[in-house]
């Protein structure tokens, strides 16, 4: 697997998001394939404008996965787990979570520069930590997907894991928006839109 090329449906006026600026009321949705079932993984953004590139604020989400089962819930991820999470939380269970010492969806700002090293990052997903390490850089390279009705696509880079398989993420190059883009870790979860 690598990163995602341009495709030809998105040559035409792209909106370029590597510095976008998250804020309430924006939808992500996800495609999620797990144990052979396909599910949308819909993510609305709550609160005030909470991810600047020069502020790490926490983030406030509801969540709700639809498929032949639904699930719902909350999430805020404190600043301090934006600044120095590197837990990871895999699984979303409905109800109410505050995460102090884990992140979702987004890296913390340590893994992020963590990533950047030759060392990598190690990250626990719950069955002890693994190692992340960035094996292509974005140059060229960029996810795309739909942008409020347009095209979109974010600079992105390869992340590769010390356990077994292809396992890799695609993350933004600035720190401000490192937001887990694609996942492929025995299942899939893949940003279609953000809206």
């Amino acid at each position: 697997m690598s990163c995602l090329a341009l495709t030809r449906s998105f040559a035409q006026n792209p909106v370029i998001l590597n510095d976008y600026v998250f804020k309430a009321g924006d939808v992500l949705e996800y495609e999620l394939n797990k144990q052979g079932k396909t599910y949308r993984l819909i993510i609305t953004l709550t609160g005030k404008t909470f991810i600047d590139s020069k502020i790490i604020d926490a983030i406030t989400f509801t969540w709700e996965r639809k498929g032949d089962t639904v699930a719902k819930g909350t999430i805020m991820i404190t600043k301090e787990a934006r600044v120095n999470a590197s837990v990871y939380l895999e699984n979303l269970s409905n109800g109410s979570l505050i995460l102090k010492n884990k992140s979702c969806l987004w890296l913390s700002l340590k893994g992020f520069q963590s990533l950047l090293s030759p060392d990598g990052y190690k990250m626990d997903f719950g069955d002890g930590n693994k190692t992340l390490y960035k094996i292509k850089t974005s140059t060229g390279d960029n996810y795309t997907f739909s942008f409020k009705g347009k095209p979109g696509y974010m600079s992105a880079f390869e992340v590769k894991a010390t356990f077994s398989g292809n396992h890799f993420s695609f993350c933004p190059t600035t720190n401000s928006n490192a937001l887990i883009l694609s996942v492929d870790m025995g299942w899939t979860m893949k940003l279609k839109e953000i809206r």
